[in-house]
């Protein structure tokens, strides 16, 4: 595995984070229109937070909350993420919960973005979203499609 990623290209690296980053931006929209989620993601959150008396940032327990909230909400909705890697890490419960909590946090940055005085996310059109959505997910990114994702985003 570690060799496959040492020798993938350049290119090969770019679509695999375009393919992550636009799913994410996705579920950040179909998210947005289910309140009853973002109330479930707000509540696991606050949860994650009050732990913080107790426990660091990177305690086992907040982040398995954290993974918690995501496995109730987020990973329902499709497409569903699906992560590559050695299925000895990703079986891995820790491993596991790392990568949900970190999945959570790329859905929460694109909820924030346009907070910040981004305009990335809300000139995106939802079916140039769902366009570049539908090609990660079929894994059909190409050199065409990359650098229009790359935009989309913010790579470029």
């Amino acid at each position: 595995m570690l060799r496959a990623q040492l020798t993938m290209s350049e290119h090969e690296h770019r679509a695999e984070r375009t393919q992550y980053a636009v799913v994410l931006l996705y579920l950040e929209r179909k998210l947005s229109r289910k309140r009853a989620m973002s109330a479930l993601v707000r509540e696991g959150i606050e949860k994650a937070r009050e732990q913080l008396a107790h426990f660091e940032l990177t305690h086992i327990n907040v982040i398995s909350r954290l993974a918690d909230t995501y496995q109730q909400s987020i990973s329902r909705l499709r497409p569903r993420i699906i992560v590559r890697g050695d299925q000895t890490h990703l079986t891995n419960p820790d491993n596991a919960s790392r990568i949900r909590a970190l999945l959570l946090a790329g859905v929460r940055a694109a909820v924030l973005w346009p907070g910040r005085g981004h305009p990335l996310v809300p000139a995106v059109q939802p079916r140039c979203v769902a366009q570049q959505c539908r090609c990660a997910h079929r894994g059909s990114l190409t050199e065409r499609t990359i650098p229009r994702a790359d935009r989309l985003i913010g790579y470029a």
